[in-house]
């Protein structure tokens, strides 16, 4: 699935089933992807801004401490 950010003009691509928690990982490689400015909060919690093609939700946290992120399809 491909995530952008419009304050940046960046996208990265996750590799991950629909309702599934994404792992640590995951959210770390997407955020710097996204957001390479660090110390920058423009996005979300995967660094995404803007409209997406899935909707991102956080269902819990990690053990890390990062957000766990599930991506589901819009409603």
């Amino acid at each position: 699935m491909k995530i952008t950010n419009d304050f940046h003009g960046t996208q990265t691509t996750i590799r991950a089933t629909l309702g599934r928690p994404l792992t640590a990982g995951q959210v770390i490689r997407a955020r710097r992807a996204l957001c390479p400015v660090s110390g920058c909060s423009c996005g979300g919690n995967l660094g995404e801004r803007g409209p997406q093609s899935v909707r991102i939700e956080i269902i819990g946290a990690l053990a890390c401490g990062a957000p766990e992120i599930v991506i589901a399809p819009h409603e």
